[in-house]
């Protein structure tokens, strides 16, 4: 079953931003796709949709509702507002693994499971309460709704066959007096809107690698700017990093001042437009569909994977320049590649290498990979901006564009600094048995070993509160470290040479001791220098633990050979011991949501 709206992504994204920015509800915009959503399908007012919908975690992965009464069926939704295929697919099996036994316990009337239950569970239990008497003669109807009008839902449906296989088999055992349940995947109708055109010269090779088109030649750099300007930031998602806004970038000496020197004496009349393109190497990009017909591409869901700092840098500087000949701007041809491809892992294989002849860093090879992405997703959810791309953060901060000024601006409340990719690494890995890589933070992303360890969703990424705690301590441990050192007997004592074996040992020491304290005060939000927080860990390490002084009597009363075993952890776990903070997982038993004091 597929249900339509046509609809452009585009738009609908535009939609449920503005309904955000005139409704108030849940912690983020995407918390407003659902109660958006059912207005619009099922025509029902405001208030009740809000009611129907989750507005934040704790939820089982249920995050709207509807009853039809006509025709009695139950809709339950999840919704991803993403135009990520793996979070989309994701929904199946999370009605799989966990919808279905909640809606078992809803059906049976049982209690709430956990205190702090959303309130879309509480109204969904009232709603089959009230629908007791006809409950054999339900449908249901598992639906998920998202934003990638570009999927192929032949291709999706079939993927995910085994998976709705099962839910169905799953739901007809645990409710054999209901009728069978349908599964849909809602799916938006492209409209012009969606699809982008280029003027160019090339060729289009229909099956260059694995079935999948590209086109090379040249088109008007004017239509790419046009198109940039359209689409935001959102047009280098796929690339390794944003915009970069070091002064060695962006100097007249830099790669995009001297782009910037060519294109200002092209529209000055002082230089041919035919030289940028002998002067540039070109972009790539990637779209999911590309077509090429009398010296015009069309395509959707463009991507920008390599020619970042060449396409930003010509918009930032045409938006500060007023004077210039637009029309030389418009002779103006750019060099190209652009692959049709749906398979995410050879864009991010393309994405990775197209950038190797610039500096990259090693977080940047990782930065698109599906882990990051529902990580970036989860955290979101929690009002924290996650920067999993090199200089996202600043980049959206700084600009001018009204998207990215409205973006910003759910973060503020939650976010006093994001939290970026490398340091959450470190911190993780700091309390690990990877924490030997802590001060070679690139190891963590080169070696595909060590990053899946760290980065371990299994293990390490289920609760983001403790996440959003970690970092926390990791950001402030320094600054009490510090304080610690005006104290004579530890003023020799260099803070980066235990600073990771102090948080590992302080993280196991909250798990045993003072979690509920650590959730209230660490976990709701990042700080950037808090001094509460910064004399809360000074006082937990040297007052009301031995940490320092078992961290410092090891280090001290080490020789050279001692201390590197520190690093190697068999002197670490000689301290956890010494401190009763032996066999602790400081990763376990962490709630999906803060609860309330």
């Amino acid at each position: 079953m597929e249900i339509t709206i046509n609809m452009s992504s585009h738009d609908v994204k535009e939609e449920v931003e503005k309904y955000s920015n005139e409704n108030y509800f849940g912690s983020c915009v995407a918390d407003c796709f659902t109660p958006w959503w059912l207005q619009l399908h099922f025509k029902i007012n405001h208030d009740l949709a809000k009611k129907q919908s989750s507005d934040g975690s704790n939820d089982f992965g249920i995050d709207g509702f509807y009853y039809d009464n006509n025709n009695d069926r139950l809709y339950i939704i999840q919704s991803k507002f993403t135009r990520d295929e793996s979070l989309i697919k994701n929904a199946i099996v999370t009605f799989k693994k966990i919808t279905l036994d909640k809606l078992e316990k809803l059906l049976d009337n049982k209690t709430r499971e956990i205190q702090n239950e959303n309130r879309v569970i509480n109204n969904l239990r009232d709603c089959l309460y009230d629908i007791r008497d006809k409950i054999n003669k339900i449908h249901i109807v598992f639906v998920v709704i998202h934003l990638n009008d570009e999927m192929d839902m032949n291709r999706i449906n079939d993927h995910l066959q085994k998976d709705i296989d099962e839910l169905i088999s799953e739901f007809k055992e645990k409710f054999s007096n209901m009728a069978p349940p349908e599964v849909g995947i809602l799916e938006y109708k492209i409209d012009n809107n969606s699809i982008y055109e280029l003027r160019a010269v090339g060729k289009l090779y229909d099956n260059f690698i694995q079935n999948n088109k590209m086109f090379l030649g040249i088109i008007n750099l004017s239509d790419i700017i046009d198109i940039y300007r359209k689409c935001g930031d959102e047009i280098f998602e796929k690339n390794v990093r944003y915009f970069i806004n070091s002064r060695k970038n962006i100097s007249e000496e830099g790669p995009v001042g001297n782009i910037e020197e060519t294109i200002k004496e092209i529209c000055e009349d002082e230089l041919d437009p035919h030289y940028f393109t002998l002067y540039h190497n070109g972009i790539t990009m990637c779209c999911n569909h590309l077509e090429y017909n009398e010296g015009k591409i069309n395509m959707t869901s463009p991507y920008i994977v390599n020619g970042c700092q060449t396409i930003k840098g010509i918009s930032l500087f045409f938006n500060k320049t007023k004077k210039l000949n637009k029309e030389n701007f418009d002779k103006i041809y750019l060099p190209i590649r652009i692959i049709q491809s749906r398979n995410d892992e050879l864009i991010y294989d393309i994405a990775k290498n197209n950038n190797r002849q610039n500096s990259i860093r090693s977080s940047g090879l990782r930065a698109n990979d599906s882990i990051q992405r529902r990580l970036k997703n989860n955290f979101e959810k929690y009002g924290i901006f996650y920067e999993r791309q090199y200089e996202e953060y600043i980049n959206i901060n700084n600009s001018q564009d009204e998207r990215d000024k409205e973006k910003i601006k759910k973060y503020k409340e939650k976010t006093e600094i994001p939290i970026y990719i490398e340091d959450l690494a470190q911190a993780i890995a700091s309390i690990t048995d990877d924490i030997t890589y802590v001060n070679n933070v690139s190891k963590i992303f080169e070696s595909n070993s060590i990053y899946k360890r760290v980065f371990d969703e299994e293990k390490h990424l289920k609760s983001i509160p403790f996440l959003i705690g970690l970092y926390n301590v990791y950001n402030h441990i320094g600054f009490a470290l510090k304080d610690i050192k005006n104290f004579e007997k530890y003023s020799d004592i260099k803070e980066k040479h235990i600073k990771w074996h102090i948080l590992y040992l302080l993280m196991r020491y909250i798990w045993k001791n003072e979690r509920n304290d650590f959730l209230q005060r660490y976990c709701i939000q990042t700080y950037k220098k808090y001094e509460e927080i910064i004399d809360d860990i000074e006082k937990k390490i040297r007052v009301r633990s031995d940490i320092m002084k078992v961290i410092v009597d090891i280090y001290l009363k080490s020789d050279e050979e001692q201390r590197e075993l520190v690093k190697k952890k068999e002197l670490l776990n000689r301290a956890a011991n010494k401190l009763y903070l032996g066999g602790i997982d400081p990763f376990e038993g962490w709630p999906e949501e803060v609860p309330e004091k």
